[in-house]
């Protein structure tokens, strides 16, 4: 039995987590668009049932959407600003936690496996607790299988196991209305009822009744069935009706979303490695566990088990849906949490904990907080990611009389809808399974890189300006270079703003005419050599090279560019200068190898920054 100081240390230690996911700055595309619906069903007093934000389906049928999840984000924003959005996400590190908990056995819950097993879920899903309604489905998938849980408890008896159900029934329900992934609770109870079922006939040959489970009662299975369909009818009193269940089945289905969203692509060894390496590993170690306890079953039927088929089922629906696309796999890891929180706890209860060095709690906590924070994708802190959002290009547009629809960049579609207000129309946004037709949705980012497909989206519905992303690697709308009636106005790392030439001449004199946005390094090269013999050109380059640097004083890309143009001058002194800056800004960037062996004489591949 564990000790209550263990168990409050281990409260301890999950409050930590609670605040380091939490108190993260917010990278995602898609908070501001779900913000921005929540302000509107308050301030209007409506279901936002027609789209307001774009230009492209001004108008159209908005039926689907997360409305009580985009209201409970936007009241918590309202209400405490970005430590309303810390405060639930790290809500949901408790729940997690507090899942994982009730899911085991009061005789054989221990603390140390309970807390690692928090910890190894925590860890895998972190990425997902971003301030969108998917962070109530990352909480609400190991509730509800720790509920599930509990009712096995009493497979024998079918007034309790109804009685069971109804908290299940009541968070199925409340789930729906939060985020349409509470059709993953529908699957578990469906998926639950048919597992006793096969339980039920696995117990007329002795040798699987160790992996089938404990017998249900043929009126609880019937039951379990019963209490599914009731599930499917109370989640059609929610905003959006059927069509909820309509749309998730269509978007789950649908090929190009899972070429053009990252997170829909499958799972690969490098990604796994790389990307999702903790919620990989506790997938492979669930699945190890659970398999090998299983076994020991099958060999040893007097042994039972507390892991069933229905576990393993569960584990591998989610896995496989995993590697087809990684939108699943804190589905996987849930799953994987609980039974390896299961399998621990029997173990600790059969074993015993003399085996354990004394400190083990301390050790876990200080090696699940620091992976925690090392693995966490985001900047400790609150409010948005500077770099990561394009509020300077966007006051630029404000400032210049820029027009009210703008040609944008995929990813910045909800920003420009959230800070805009009203005041901005995009061409599309993240809500391109909820509104915009996939082919659409294609086409728009196709348009990105290829001039005919970009003239034929102005062609119907003529901007005359465009919101391109500039973040490096992911650089959009680069051709419009050389198009004559397109110039590049501002450009900061996130973002570049183009206008066209008929449409603002005012700007045209204030344009980049040297610096390419999309090849910076080789139009440096490009304008040095052109300075030789054309000193305007020189000068031209001088003053663009100027404001990047005062648009953007941080980035690695102006600076690199300061220290290759000062170095061509023979300038030796402002070369210095400028690569003691870049050096101070970004001590690990990995061009600086590559300056450094410029500035020897020894010149490489020029770098790109």
């Amino acid at each position: 039995m564990t000790s209550p100081r263990k168990w409050i240390g281990g409260a301890i230690v999950v409050l930590l987590a609670a605040v380091l996911v939490g108190v993260r700055h917010i990278a995602s595309w898609d908070v501001w668009w779900h913000l921005a619906i929540g302000r509107e069903s308050v301030r209007s007093g409506s279901t936002v049932p027609v789209d307001l934000w774009s230009y492209s389906f001004a108008g159209a049928p908005f039926v689907h959407k997360d409305l009580v999840g985009d209201l409970v984000l936007f009241g918590a924003f309202d209400a405490f600003g970005f430590a309303g959005l810390a405060l639930l996400r790290g809500l949901v590190v408790v729940v997690l936690s507090w899942a994982l908990w009730i899911a085991t056995p009061r005789a054989s819950r221990d603390s140390v496996t309970w807390l690692a097993a928090t910890l190894l879920l925590v860890v895998a899903v972190q990425s997902r607790i971003i301030p969108r309604p998917l962070m109530f489905t990352v909480a609400a998938f190991p509730v509800m299988l720790a509920l599930i849980e509990r009712a096995r408890r009493h497979l024998s008896d079918l007034p309790r196991f109804v009685r069971a159900h109804l908290p299940i029934l009541a968070l199925q329900w409340v789930w729906l209305l939060l985020h349409r992934g509470g059709l993953l609770g529908l699957v578990l109870l469906l998926g639950h009822a048919l597992a006793l079922a096969l339980a039920w006939a696995l117990h007329t040959r002795p040798r699987w009744r160790g992996v089938a489970g404990p017998r249900p009662l043929p009126s609880v299975i019937i039951a379990s069935a019963l209490l599914f369909v009731t599930a499917v009818g109370i989640g059609l009193l929610n905003p959006s009706g059927a069509t909820l269940y309509t749309s998730a089945v269509a978007v789950s289905g649908d090929a190009i979303h899972r070429t053009g969203i990252s997170e829909w692509a499958p799972l690969t060894w490098e990604l796994a490695r790389s990307v999702h390496p903790v919620g990989s590993a506790l997938i492979a170690m669930g699945l190890g566990l659970t398999i090998g306890r299983l076994g020991i079953a099958l060999i040893d039927p007097q042994r039972p088990s507390p892991v069933h088929l229905w576990h393993l089922g569960v584990l591998v629906l989610f896995t496989v849906q995993g590697i087809a696309s990684m939108r699943w796999l804190s589905y996987a890891s849930g799953a994987a949490a609980l039974v390896t929180a299961l399998i621990g706890a029997d173990w600790t209860l059969t074993r015993g904990t003399a085996f354990r060095p004394r400190g083990l709690m301390t050790i876990l906590g200080f090696l699940g907080l620091g992976t925690l924070h090392l693995l966490n994708p985001s900047t400790v802190g609150l409010g948005e990611k500077p770099e990561r959002y394009p509020a300077d290009a966007l006051a630029f547009a404000d400032e210049a009389g820029l027009g009210a629809d703008v040609h944008n960049a995929f990813v910045y579609g909800g920003y420009v809808i959230w800070h805009g207000d009203g005041a901005r129309r995009v061409l599309i946004d993240g809500r391109n399974d909820m509104l915009y037709p996939s082919e659409f949705f294609a086409q728009c980012a196709e348009a990105q890189h290829d001039p005919a497909v970009f003239a034929a989206l102005q062609a119907q519905w003529p901007t005359d300006w465009v919101l391109a992303e500039n973040t490096a690697g992911r650089e959009s709308f680069t051709f419009l270079w050389h198009d004559p009636a397109w110039v590049p106005v501002f450009w900061s790392d996130p973002a570049v703003v183009w206008v066209r030439r008929d449409a603002h001449p005012d700007l045209v004199a204030e344009a980049y005419r040297v610096l390419d946005p999309g090849h910076l390094v080789a139009s440096l090269q490009a304008a040095i050599a052109a300075s030789a013999t054309q000193p305007a050109v020189g000068a031209r380059l001088e003053r663009e090279l100027q404001w990047m640097l005062e648009s953007a004083p941080e980035s690695a890309r102006p600076w690199t560019l300061a220290v290759l143009y000062f170095h061509a001058r023979g300038d030796a002194a402002r070369r210095d200068e400028a690569f003691e800056t870049l050096v101070a800004l970004h001590p690990q960037h990995p061009m600086l190898p590559q300056l450094r062996g410029i500035l020897d004489g020894a010149p490489p591949e020029p770098p790109t920054p």
